[in-house]
């Protein structure tokens, strides 16, 4: 078993390939992946674009969200805020047509929160980030609770301009509806809805909660990877007869056989 771990360590220099590196490398690589996917889907999205109704051109004007709002025609509800450099606010002509004039106000309000703080770039970030550590499960928990506080605030920005009661009657009606994965995007009925539901009505008090069993894995994770690491290994030298001593990780490179 030292012989194998000390093998290990070994290699890992040889190929001078460190943990730390392979998740920078995966990191890079998810989020280009990730970028990529939002750009397909912008190019995809775009494709039904129309015209803009004129009850949502003069709520925009009104809001100063002139030139930053997408009509897509779509038969269900949909609105979201995309764009990684250059965010925009995405509509469809299902929702805009079943919501009062306060109910859209009450959704580009929200939508607007997103635009302004770069959200979409912001989840991307957020998102890779948990899937990189993708070893320590409870960053996954850190992600979720950073999405459901991305849409309390925005919500938050809609009540403060006096729109619960719309803001709410919105996130009920969308509850009908299947959420779709928009996991580049901030989109309104994202995967966080009754809680956030829950948290509007005063039912409920805005806090963090880690999975037990996900921080479990992460502290077993993270116990291993510091044995792995760090532990004194003993080995032999099969042809030489002989016995050394590899004291750390750092130390593996080089070494001298213990006569």
């Amino acid at each position: 078993m030292q012989e194998i771990v000390y093998l290990c360590q070994k290699t890992l220099l040889n190929l001078g390939f460190f943990p730390f590196y392979f998740v920078l490398t995966l990191g890079a690589f998810i989020l280009t992946f990730q970028i990529f996917k939002t750009q397909l889907f912008i190019k995809s999205t775009l494709k039904n674009l129309t015209k803009m109704p004129y009850k949502l051109r003069l709520l925009a004007k009104i809001l100063g969200l002139e030139n930053k709002i997408d009509v897509i025609s779509f038969s269900k509800p949909l609105s979201f805020c995309y764009g990684v450099f250059s965010p925009r606010i995405c509509l469809s002509t299902n929702l805009i047509a079943n919501l009062s004039t306060n109910e859209l106000k009450a959704v580009l309000l929200h939508e607007s929160y997103h635009l302004k703080n770069f959200d979409p770039l912001k989840i991307i970030l957020s998102s890779t980030f948990s899937s990189m550590l993708f070893f320590l499960p409870v960053f996954k928990d850190f992600h979720r609770h950073f999405l459901l506080s991305k849409e309390i605030s925005a919500d938050q920005l809609s009540i403060r301009n006096g729109n619960k009661s719309s803001l709410i009657s919105v996130l009920s009606k969308f509850l009908n509806y299947p959420s779709p994965n928009l996991n580049f995007a901030a989109g309104l009925a994202s995967e966080t809805l009754e809680r956030r539901i829950i948290y509007l009505r005063g039912e409920k008090k805005f806090k963090f909660k880690a999975s037990k069993i996900n921080l479990f894995l992460s502290v077993i994770s993270i116990f291993l990877l510091f044995l792995a690491f760090n532990t004194p290994v003993s080995a032999f030298n099969r042809v030489g007869e002989s016995c050394y001593q590899v004291k750390n990780f750092s130390e593996a490179k080089t070494y001298t056989p213990m006569k």
